[in-house]
């Protein structure tokens, strides 16, 4: 997520204390909730993408098994 407004270091337990408006921050979904919920940050499509194709990368490749053909 991006935190998009930053009025104190700390909001409901969540510590901002070393974030700056603008930086994509990597929090628990809990904690990434309420900083959306209070408007002081969205969802970065960005980071959702590459954590698609880093999970797709470490994904096995399946190969079809070739059938023999019967005469």
């Amino acid at each position: 997520m991006r935190l998009t407004r930053k009025y104190a270091d700390v909001i409901d337990g969540v510590d901002l204390s070393d974030a700056h408006v603008g930086d994509r921050l990597d929090l628990s979904p809990h904690d990434a909730e309420v900083l959306i919920a209070e408007g002081w940050a969205e969802r970065d499509t960005r980071q959702r993408t590459s954590h698609v194709r880093a999970l797709a990368a470490d994904k096995a490749r399946r190969r079809r098994k070739q059938t023999s053909k019967k005469k």
